[in-house]
């Protein structure tokens, strides 16, 4: 565990944040504020970046802009982490757990930001089955904010608007779509000047772009300095009673080792499914005990039984009704290195840089206060 950066769902996570923002309107949750409560004005943007860790900040000379550093929730993936930071509430609360998830409601497998199986190319296709939001127990913050008369409104890729997810975490507000980030920018810097109380942005390209090239890449930063300066410059001309708060869901790590599951019979025929969750938080429900396997063949791997994890507190507060999406085990890199199951070909193209687990680069993000 000496390597590893656990969520600090105490004081100092990317949900204690939403927390902070919800109190600054008359609202509370369970969670916590931050332990070092910023000043807000009565207007607040949040903007998130998707993928933009501490240390990418660092590495663009940015890295004075952030007031202190927050953790991601685990694993630290998009789906997991979104879904918490505009829920208020810990992964174990909202149950919608890494990038490939086990739900009995589905019968099985289930990508959460396609909602669909892993090997289906369309998405939405468990829409018409169930909705996402029936097999969570969790709701979107801008449900809350609009119960309390709050007037908010986000800003966000076109692609994503009717998505599962995005229905379910965007319910309640009303949405401003962008083709490029350039127009979404353009959406972003209008509304704050509008009649509107708090304004979420979504940008995700940083993330696409690290998966594809490496999140130390010469494409990486020169994407990563321009939004930043873009968004600098946004803040520096509005008004005195807005907030801009930049944050993000995730870092990224440069992928050493790839493992494939598929290829090791030993490893599968112990198993009682496919791996599931992320290349770097490995879900396992198994047959027998696969510690030796582990300690065998794949030494690197951190592995954890559930009830481990549930002490550690990875998932935060731990609603049982989720227990079979968990699996008996989970594996965590101690490295670089990635576990997959490539359902079909292809799989394995965008691996420059993983996330998921536990390592600094994908656990610490931002806090930036403008």
């Amino acid at each position: 565990m000496e390597n590893f950066v656990l969520p600090m769902y105490g004081g100092s996570s990317i949900v204690n944040l939403t927390s902070t923002i919800l109190r600054n309107y008359g609202l509370y949750t369970e969670v916590k504020p931050l332990d070092s409560e910023p000043e807000l004005t009565t207007k607040i943007v949040l903007v998130l970046i998707d993928g933009l860790g501490l240390n990418m900040l660092n590495n663009i000379g940015y890295g004075h802009l952030s007031n202190q550093s927050l953790t991601s929730v685990f694993p630290s993936t998009t789906s997991t982490a979104i879904s918490s930071l505009l829920t208020a509430s810990t992964p174990g609360e909202h149950g919608l757990l890494g990038y490939i998830g086990y739900f009995k409601e589905l019968g099985g497998l289930a990508n959460i930001l396609r909602y669909s199986h892993p090997l289906a190319s369309e998405r939405d296709m468990y829409k018409e089955f169930i909705d996402l939001k029936q097999i969570t127990t969790a709701k979107s913050i801008f449900v809350s904010m609009l119960e309390k008369g709050v007037k908010s409104k986000i800003v966000i890729p076109r692609e994503i608007t009717y998505s599962a997810l995005s229905r379910f975490l965007h319910e309640g507000v009303e949405v401003q779509e962008y083709v490029m980030h350039w127009d979404g920018l353009i959406s972003l810097k209008k509304l704050m000047h509008e009649s509107v109380d708090f304004v979420y942005a979504y940008f995700p390209q940083i993330d696409t772009l690290a998966h594809i090239y490496g999140p130390n890449s010469k494409e990486v930063k020169m994407a990563s300095r321009e939004l930043l300066k873009d968004l600098l410059k946004i803040a520096k001309g509005k008004p005195k009673d807005v907030t801009v708060i930049i944050t993000a869901d995730h870092g990224h790590v440069e992928v050493g080792k790839i493992y494939k599951a598929i290829e090791d019979p030993e490893l599968l025929n112990s198993l009682s499914m496919p791996p599931f969750g992320d290349s770097r938080a490995v879900f396992l429900k198994t047959k027998n005990n696969i510690s030796e396997i582990f300690k065998k063949k794949y030494a690197n791997f951190e592995v954890y039984t559930l009830q481990e994890i549930i002490k550690l507190d990875l998932f935060g507060n731990f609603n049982e009704n989720y227990i079979d999406r968990v699996g008996d085990y989970i594996a965590i890199p101690k490295d670089n290195s990635i576990m997959i199951y490539p359902f079909k070909r292809g799989d394995e193209r965008m691996l420059k840089s993983q996330h998921g687990g536990l390592l600094k680069d994908e656990m610490l993000v931002p806090l930036i206060l403008l």
